[in-house]
């Protein structure tokens, strides 16, 4: 008698619980949401602000501390010498003496500004349409930081993290010239630093007279800047509390390439035993190559110095 064999079933697949699927793509959505959240509050986040004690902490630090000095050599031996070495020495060392003499130089027609921090206040921002915009609102106080370096003296001001500019400036008969000028620009967490060469910029000039006017050049690799200065004539500036005869100097810059426009710049410059920038204005209007692509960039900020005595 034939047996039946029973053929093995295949165990039945259960049917998908949509409860549970919606709660999964809940839940990515959710999680996406909040990653695109995250991500911009980390892009529209704000500028951070440069206070002046951290400027002068800063200057502190990049002078470093001063050299210890020197030790007294101890007393040589007396000893007579014969007059032929004696002559022979004196030639010696004065032929050295010129081989390694410094280059005469001019002397330098302004006074070199005393190095330090000086403190500013200051009304202003910076904005660019990149994205949905951004603005960045200066501190009512900011500093400038004046040292020697480069072919004369170095100007360093960085009112937010985000924003700083460099101008090394030297010194000649003929005046002050702006061998390099450095900006820097930051927007959403993406820099932007550009350096500039001036060669003949002069920025002041001696002899100049109230209504003389001179153009110079800047450049840098993706853009040029047409400068038309003006002596506007000299002013009376209040600082502290003390009147200070200034020249009023005006900039008109045309820039052309990545970066095109116009910016203008007024500034005074105190005339007195120290030179020291006691005003500046400044206005800018540019369109400008970034990594959003073309945008528009405004700045507007007027700073006033309070003090000539820098900290140090």
């Amino acid at each position: 008698m034939a047996t039946r064999t029973r053929s093995a079933r295949t165990p039945a697949v259960p049917p998908p619980n949509p409860r549970r699927r919606w709660r999964f793509i809940a839940a990515a959505v959710a999680a996406a949401l909040v990653a695109l959240a995250s991500g911009a509050v980390y892009l529209t986040r704000g500028a951070t602000k440069v206070t002046v004690d951290q400027a002068v902490r800063s200057y502190r630090a990049q002078a470093g501390t001063p050299a210890a000095p020197p030790r007294q050599a101890a007393p040589a031996r007396r000893q007579a010498a014969p007059a032929a070495r004696t002559a022979t020495a004196q030639k010696t060392a004065a032929k050295t003496a010129e081989t390694h003499a410094a280059p005469k130089t001019a002397p330098a027609a302004f006074a070199y500004p005393l190095s330090g921090v000086y403190s500013f206040a200051t009304q202003g921002y910076e904005e660019t349409d990149a994205l949905n915009g951004q603005r960045h609102d200066y501190p009512k106080e900011t500093s400038l930081t004046i040292r020697r370096a480069g072919c004369g003296w170095i100007s360093h001001w960085q009112p937010l993290n985000e924003r700083w500019e460099d101008s090394e400036i030297c010194e000649h008969p003929q005046g002050s010239e702006m061998a390099h000028y450095t900006m820097y620009h930051e927007f959403f967490h993406r820099g932007q630093k550009e350096v500039f060469a001036c060669p003949g910029g002069f920025v002041q000039r001696v002899g100049a007279k109230p209504g003389d006017s001179w153009t110079f050049d800047c450049a840098s690799d993706q853009s040029k800047g047409v400068s038309r200065t003006t002596f506007v004539g000299v002013d009376t500036v209040v600082v502290g509390g003390r009147s200070v005869r200034a020249a009023h100097m005006r900039y008109v810059i045309t820039a052309s390439g990545a970066d095109s426009g116009t910016l203008e710049q007024d500034r005074w410059i105190s005339l007195g035993p120290q030179r020291a920038m006691v005003r500046m204005l400044q206005k800018a209007s540019l369109r400008t190559k970034s990594p959003f692509g073309p945008v528009g960039y405004k700045e507007s900020f007027r700073m006033d110095l309070k003090s000539l005595t820098p900290r140090t």
